[in-house]
């Protein structure tokens, strides 16, 4: 188990999986930093709605799958109903985006194998805070993260004895000093001082193995300093060293996902290659020069940009970079440069070419790869990041032609189509409403809201659209976000 510092959120490796505490302003960027993508990410414990505890799961909401979600009911209708007055979505429907969780207070919680007790902590707003445990050679390794505590003289001013007056009673303020005194290996404190936050010195004589002093932008002053340790961006503890290599677990499973057809001793074939670790900006694969060797992303993020368009999408974990263009022998047609720490796979291309002949997957890769880059390029699915992910939308992609001036019937709206050349008119009677193009989509609102909007559907050119059956996309939340802000925006239309 390995516990990673940023400013305002913290991130463990549990069995390799990634779980966040808390997501911060700008989480997107701190997880890069890490060497972390979103895609990287299983899920999230949340002590509260505080803004810079908080404002991150807009981003979170958008990734290509449920992201799971712990905190206890107190504290998740407090921060879905904020969540859902800031991005316009109902409150009973957010679970199509997060994959709820509820944690039980002063109790352990069994989360995967980890060991959660959330404790409560009195707060403006309601507050969890957690204590983190697992097994270890006869004993627990704890880490407790105490986020935006109070300071224990501001609650002694508190304590009243009339039970109906405002205040804490006794009772209460010596439950949450007890609380905060449980002994960890590692205890992280915010200690942001003022009226919310904790006091370092009310920690003096805390028996936990490790103190970190978090939350504060001043420097630590030379008595803070003899308390505790400080957790500058990036920081690393680690309870419990892993002593097997996920990355090729996880190399495994992609090209699993990837070719779902092919035996698994063939797939352990391009099992036996090298893993590369790349530095944040170090280029991968060099627009306009020969493909050596195609690389599967493990862990990181990657830029492919094409100079000739101008155009730049990140990808992550599961991705592959240099197919076609090593398949074939082919100069790359785009660069692939390190976003953030990167590890990868390398397939030589001549191992590579082998294995598709061998299985006979040139016809099936060549479609895949033309589809995601039609994906890639749209509105809709710009923003996915994973090669498997795209690959379970475009094994579904139906190709329809259709004339100047057809009507789009309501067998056809039952799909989600996106629009790769010509234009779609939507009309209210005679009217013009929208014109629909290239890289754009429509049928959101009968396949994925079953609500058909008043408006009528018409190709004003010849038209090449692909179709999405709605189970494929409608629980990606980055995709379904999208379609929910067209639904929103079109039903407008008067």
């Amino acid at each position: 188990m390995g516990h990673r510092s940023t400013e305002h959120s913290q991130h463990f490796d549990v069995s390799r999986a990634c779980l966040s505490v808390d997501a911060g302003p700008n989480i997107a960027a701190s997880l890069r930093a890490l060497g972390i993508g979103l895609s990287e990410v299983d899920g999230i414990f949340h002590t509260h709605c505080h803004d810079d505890h908080f404002c991150g799961l807009a981003t979170l909401l958008r990734s290509d799958r449920r992201l799971k979600y712990w905190a206890t009911p107190l504290v998740r209708h407090s921060v879905m109903k904020k969540l859902a007055a800031l991005v316009g979505i109902h409150g009973d429907r957010l679970d199509e985006y997060f994959d709820f969780h509820d944690l039980h207070f002063g109790h352990w919680n069994d989360v995967e194998g980890l060991e959660v007790m959330p404790l409560f902590s009195p707060h403006p707003v309601e507050t969890n805070i957690f204590i983190f445990r697992t097994m270890w050679i006869g004993e627990y390794r704890t880490y407790a993260h105490f986020a935006d505590i109070s300071s224990l003289d501001v609650l002694r001013e508190m304590i009243v004895d009339d039970p109906k007056a405002p205040g804490i009673s006794q009772v209460t303020f010596e439950k949450v000093c007890s609380d905060y005194y449980t002994s960890a290996d590692i205890k992280k404190l915010d200690i942001g001082g003022g009226m919310i936050h904790g006091n370092v010195f009310d920690f003096i004589d805390d028996s936990s193995g490790k103190l970190i002093l978090a939350h504060t932008s001043r420097p630590l002053t030379n008595e803070e300093k003899t308390v505790g340790s400080g957790a500058p961006f990036g920081t690393v503890d680690v309870l419990i060293s892993a002593n097997q290599d996920y990355a090729w677990r996880y190399a495994y499973e992609f090209l699993r996902s990837y070719f779902p057809s092919v035996s698994a001793s063939q797939i352990r074939i391009l099992m036996n290659n090298q893993k590369k670790l790349f530095n944040p900006e170090t280029i991968l694969i060099r627009q306009g020069t020969p493909v050596r060797a195609i690389y599967l992303v493990l862990t990181g993020s990657v830029e492919i940009i094409n100079s000739a368009t101008n155009v730049c999408n990140t990808v992550s974990a599961g991705s592959l970079l240099g197919e076609l263009t090593g398949l074939h022998g082919l100069p790359a047609i785009e660069t692939c440069r390190a976003a953030s720490f990167v590890e990868a796979m390398c397939l030589p291309c001549d191992l590579y070419l082998e294995f598709v002949k061998r299985n006979d997957l040139f016809a099936s890769i060549s479609r895949l790869s033309e589809y995601r880059d039609f994906l890639t390029c749209s509105r809709l699915c710009g923003e996915i990041t994973t090669t498997a992910s795209l690959n379970r939308i475009a094994a579904t992609l139906s190709r329809l032609l259709l004339n100047k001036q057809t009507r789009i019937s309501s067998s056809l709206r039952g799909f989600v189509s996106l629009i790769k050349s010509g234009q779609v008119l939507r009309l209210i009677d005679d009217r013009v409403v929208e014109t629909i193009g290239p890289g754009d989509f429509f049928g959101e609102d009968v396949a994925i809201y079953e609500t058909p909007l008043k408006h009528r559907l018409e190709v004003s050119t010849p038209t090449d659209i692909y179709m999405i059956p709605p189970d494929v996309i409608k629980n990606i939340p980055g995709v379904r976000w999208k379609l929910l802000e067209a639904f929103q925006r079109r039903r407008t239309y008067a």
